[in-house]
């Protein structure tokens, strides 16, 4: 019989064999904000370390009097600390919050002068102690200068997309602003058609040192589209893009995949749904449209505000949507393959009316989307995961089969990037609809199989040099 020392020993030696144990990070959703108080988060962002940093506005419910609000959140989602920002005599509204890898943030944001009335675009930098290191406010006297999307920009300092009266008509077109390292202008471009209403909404920055922005311009009395064009670090403009849609539709922001094709999420309404659906478009960064995916909702109103891609190489969008079995606007987040295909949906949020304005990705699977309560006031930060591994990965673009239009509107052509052998076509339930061989490999004839289906969703199953692709095809009237 061994002796109690002896198993001490024993025991010690075992311990020190054994395989640590690591917890996993537990999922939460939380609150913040005074009850005497209106506040909205606009944007969240862990830092490494783990602690998360949430930036929004907070209102006084009183005077209606508005302040950045600034606040560090432990990674169990416990507020540390809060503190609040702006210019005296006017109302601070966020926008918009990046981190610079280097211990500070940058927060766009915008100031509505209390006596005049009048809206100037600001910038504020601050550190991860709450520290102000500057707070500028740009503009001209008398003129509306709106900020937006913020980027860093090659070379030191800060872009920011907004809009801004175009000097020649006074019609509200697109601003670009730059700034050095320190918040000192550069210089301020507007851009757009001077008899079009046009919007910045994002803005990014390009591998090649080129800015891309993206934004809604007016195609009719009644109707806005998406739009991008990309300018270089002067400003000089090198090329745009019009999303067109049959319908309504706009964008949020935009964001670069690991492939550095551009990404823009936001709404566009269908002949189904005048009311919204998600919007997803992907294209390069020569202005070439890949393609424009519509992600089907409830008819009653849904909309992307913001879009990442994950490290398992799906897309994270964040927004809202009417959930149907609470009757409800709630936070949502989509996850989808690299071809725009939903893969899963998540709501979040108890109160009637809720946004999810910004998403980051973190190690996966997990992500980390800010937002607003509208119901009761309060900022939400949301920590949680997807399901991963759910999805089939798009192949290179080299090699990929991407279509367009999608929705297709009957009677249309459908095209093709590639050269296709034979297209099957199947209902939901799985029923093969039709086979066809093609002639012209890169687009459907007008007189085809294809014209003549009813309104719904199918699938076509593609081969192409003997590769094989699965895609979604949504058709309307």
């Amino acid at each position: 019989m061994q002796s109690s020392f002896a198993q001490k020993i024993l025991i010690f030696l075992s311990l020190l064999s054994a395989e640590p144990v690591f917890s996993q990070p537990v999922p939460f959703v939380k609150y913040y904000g005074d009850a005497s108080k209106i506040t909205t988060g606009k944007t969240a962002i862990q830092v490494p370390g783990g602690s998360i940093f949430l930036a929004g506005t907070e209102t006084e419910s009183a005077t209606g009097s508005s302040r950045i609000i600034f606040s560090k959140i432990l990674d169990d989602g416990t507020l540390t600390w809060s503190q609040r920002y702006g210019f005296s005599a006017s109302d601070n509204i966020c926008e918009e919050m990046i981190y610079d890898g280097n211990g500070s943030f940058i927060i766009s944001a915008n100031r509505t002068d209390s006596v005049t009335g009048v809206i100037h675009g600001m910038l504020l930098k601050v550190d991860t102690n709450g520290v102000q290191d500057w707070m500028y406010s740009y503009g001209s006297a008398g003129i509306n200068s709106l900020f937006a999307g913020l980027a860093p920009c090659p070379g030191g300092g800060w872009l920011v997309t907004g809009q801004k009266p175009n000097p020649v008509s006074g019609i509200t077109n697109i601003l670009v602003f730059r700034c050095d390292s320190n918040g000192i202008e550069k210089w301020s471009n507007v851009y757009g058609d001077p008899g079009n209403i046009e919007t910045g909404m994002g803005i990014v920055q390009a591998p090649d040192a080129d800015m891309v922005i993206s934004g809604d311009v007016q195609v009719s009395a009644t109707e806005i589209n998406p739009y991008i064009f990309k300018i270089d670090t002067s400003g000089a403009l090198k090329w745009d893009l019009l999303l067109s849609m049959r319908n309504n539709g706009g964008c949020k922001s935009i964001r670069l995949d690991r492939d550095n094709h551009l990404l823009l999420v936001g709404e566009a309404s269908t002949d189904s749904s005048l009311q919204f659906d998600v919007i997803l478009a992907k294209a390069d960064l020569s202005g070439n449209l890949f393609w424009i995916k519509y992600i089907p909702a409830s008819n009653e109103s849904d909309a992307g505000f913001s879009v990442v891609e994950s490290d398992q190489h799906e897309y994270l969008i964040s927004g809202y949507g009417f959930d149907t079995s609470t009757q409800t606007k709630r936070v949502v987040i989509y996850t989808t393959d690299t071809s725009g295909i939903e893969l899963e949906k998540k709501y979040f949020g108890i109160a009637p009316v809720n946004i999810g304005y910004s998403i980051q990705a973190l190690n996966a699977p997990y992500f980390l989307a800010a937002g607003t309560d509208f119901t009761n006031d309060q900022a939400i930060l949301i920590f949680d995961k997807v399901s991963g591994n759910i999805g089939i990965e798009e192949f290179s673009e080299r090699n990929s089969i991407l279509a367009w239009p999608n929705p297709l509107c009957s009677g249309s052509v459908l095209h093709f990037n590639h050269s296709v052998g034979s297209v099957s076509c199947l209902d939901v339930s799985g029923k093969l609809i039709f086979q066809n061989k093609l002639t012209n490999g890169n687009s459907f004839p007008e007189n085809c199989s294809l014209n003549k289906l009813s309104p719904g969703f199918y699938q076509l199953l593609l081969t192409s040099d003997g590769v094989k692709q699965q895609l979604k095809l949504i058709v309307t009237k």
